[in-house]
């Protein structure tokens, strides 16, 4: 099994203009009216409404409604396949503003130069906001890099804050959860007088896999890897779905079966992870 901390897709930012901001000159100067529903698929159109002040904001003005539109990325199923709608939801008022205002707020450009990112499954998010007079479609990458974009502006920092968990908290079924659990180490010598050792945690690395209905042996890459604390313990989130939770010494040799397991939306399994010594 091979394991790297952040694999797979590799974004070279390279393009800045005026302070820093990542531009498009070739975009759409007018953006589609909002729909009353999100489209079954995603539109291909830019977002980006011909306001001036796009280029310096992700959503330029303080809306009043907002549409929410999740669409599946690789990790879709039968019933709901990759590209296609699979969640929406609806804000208004304050709600619609603190949203705008958290997009702009973790809008911030990295070093520029090359960034690791995890893998990028393609899932993402667009949202719609508008007021009375103004409108813009904003699109959310939830996997990869995390960047986001107005068909004008494009931010790839996203992920540095907490903003696509907070998205995906919004879509009903789409609630990110939380695999927790500890690395355990069982028994080794007895003691003189009959007296089981008792379970002493291990350190090492937990990595996350997708499992696939029917599937009986880790594949792929991990969409996540996390460092235990001292104690053996770990916590990380991940969405919803099937997974094989595998336990690696540091330097990556597994230690411990590969654990399956189901994740629903907003779960929080605590698991144990145990190791047999001699």
């Amino acid at each position: 099994m091979r394991r790297g901390p952040w694999l797979t897709v590799v974004c070279v930012l390279a393009v800045v203009v005026a302070g820093g901001l990542i531009t498009n000159a070739s975009i759409a100067s007018r953006a589609a009216p909002v729909p009353s529903t999100c489209p079954g698929e995603p539109p291909e159109a830019p977002g980006y409404s011909g306001l001036p002040e796009s280029q310096l904001r992700l959503v330029p003005f303080s809306p009043v409604h907002a549409l929410l539109c999740r669409y599946n990325g690789m990790n879709g199923s039968a019933e709901s396949p990759a590209g296609r709608l699979s969640g929406t939801a609806r804000l208004a008022g304050a709600k619609a503003a603190r949203l705008a205002a958290d997009t702009n707020a973790a809008a911030q450009l990295p070093n520029l130069g090359v960034v690791n990112c995890p893998m990028d499954d393609a899932s993402h998010l667009d949202v719609y906001y508008w007021d009375s007079t103004q409108h813009i479609r904003v699109r959310y990458w939830t996997s990869g890099c995390e960047t986001a974009s107005n068909g004008g502006l494009v931010r790839p920092s996203i992920a540095r804050s907490n903003l696509v968990p907070e998205l995906e908290q919004l879509i009903p079924g789409h609630e990110p959860g939380t695999i927790s659990g500890s690395i355990l180490q069982f028994g080794g010598p007895v003691a003189a007088d009959g007296t089981q050792p008792t379970p002493r945690p291990a350190v090492g690395i937990v990595a996350i896999y997708r499992r696939s209905d029917g599937e009986q042996a880790v594949s792929g890459t991990p969409v996540r890897e996390v460092r235990t604390a001292a104690d053996g313990t770990f916590s990380c989130t991940v969405d919803a779905g099937k997974y094989f939770v595998v336990a690696e010494s540091l330097d990556g040799t597994p230690i411990v079966r590969p654990q399956p397991i189901t994740l629903e939306a907003g779960g929080s399994p605590d698991i144990i992870l145990g190791v047999d010594v001699p």
